[in-house]
């Protein structure tokens, strides 16, 4: 399936959807707490959910080296899980 363009509207939508995220989530990384390097994650992949791509019920923040781990390990599992995972690691 060929990307469409991205907008000026979908890149507006986008930077609203992750700063009511980053403000949700207290601007840190809900794993580890850092508030570092940030990155707002969907939680229903924004590819393949768009009726949830700007609903800030489907975003959680999480610091680039746990966003990172929660795509190495996939998305078979969900965030609460990688959550546990996570801090049993530490």
């Amino acid at each position: 399936m060929p990307k469409r363009k991205t907008t000026q509207k979908d890149q507006k939508l986008r930077s609203e959807w992750r700063d009511k995220v980053y403000d949700k989530c207290n601007g840190q990384c809900i794993c580890c707490f850092t508030k570092k390097d940030i990155q707002a994650h969907h939680l229903y992949s924004y590819r393949d959910y768009p009726e949830f791509r700007y609903d800030v019920n489907n975003g959680v923040v999480l610091c680039a080296k746990c966003h990172h781990a929660y795509h190495e390990l996939g998305h078979g599992i969900g965030i609460e899980e990688f959550i546990r995972w996570f801090r049993k690691q530490r």
